[in-house]
């Protein structure tokens, strides 16, 4: 429901450690006994169970307008994952036996319409063969059992061929630094 590391979540955390420190200084200035810090403590974390449930309400409803798709293709998996700034907004992913779509869902004062309606596809690769070959390995296995949404492409190569893999989950990452990608070298001969 939240993002790796949730600038929000932190926030609400963080004023509960940093208000009862100002109260006491306020009550130390004018001479009062000063307030503990359980009071903070429950504040801070009933709004973060806020917060958890307006994030549960959203998803909940993501995933619906992703499984509500016109296409006529039955998904095999919809998915829906947090964006890191934007509490509401998400990034989906639905997997159908062909291909992969990504868009991106939920309310964000930053995105035009053609953006919320924009689909990316990534057609899944067909050559049967060579995925499995490239992924019998050691590091092929680990990376296939985190990846929640693999997406494996084959490509030719002058020596046999190159495979990626990649977690849709991580997109945004694996575009940037080619974080979270694994890269399979096969000969002619697998």
């Amino acid at each position: 429901l939240v993002f790796i590391i949730d600038p929000w979540m932190l926030l609400l955390l963080s004023i509960g450690l940093i208000a009862p420190f100002l109260s006491n200084l306020t009550y130390r200035e004018i001479g009062a006994t000063p307030a503990g810090y359980r009071m903070s403590a429950l504040c801070s974390l009933g709004l973060v169970l806020i917060f958890w449930c307006a994030k549960s309400v959203s998803h909940h409803s993501v995933i619906r307008e992703l499984k509500s798709r016109p296409d006529s293709t039955t998904p095999l998996q919809v998915n829906a994952f947090p964006q890191f700034l934007n509490p509401l907004a998400w990034y989906g992913v639905v997997e159908t036996p062909q291909a992969y779509h990504l868009s991106t869902k939920g309310w964000s004062p930053l995105q035009s319409e053609f953006e919320r309606r924009r689909v990316r596809t990534f057609q899944k690769s067909e050559n049967r063969t060579v995925l499995n070959a490239a992924l019998t390995g050691g590091s092929s296995q680990i990376f296939m059992n985190f990846a929640r949404c693999p997406l494996v492409q084959v490509f030719s190569t002058p020596g046999g061929y190159q495979i990626q893999a990649r977690d849709l989950r991580f997109d945004f990452a694996s575009r940037m630094r080619k974080g979270f990608m694994l890269t399979v070298e096969l000969d002619r001969n697998l």
